[in-house]
């Protein structure tokens, strides 16, 4: 999906940074990439998990124990 959210950015007016290959190698860059990457994953999972917040299965749940 990176090529996606780059073709958006793209579109969006956001321009890649030209980066000397020595500039892609440094410590620096590749902790930027690799946490800004991490946040992009934890935001998406929030994201998905949004929807559980309107189901309500605990009712049937205890229903069943109730039962039992």
């Amino acid at each position: 999906l990176a090529g996606y959210v780059e073709a958006l950015a793209s579109r969006l007016g956001l321009s890649i940074p030209d980066l000397t290959p020595k500039q892609v190698d440094m410590w620096q860059t590749r902790v930027s990439t690799h946490f800004g990457k991490a946040v992009g994953v934890t935001i998406g999972c929030i994201l998905g998990m949004f929807p559980l917040l309107f189901f309500g299965g605990g009712e049937e749940d205890e229903k069943l124990e109730k039962k039992n």
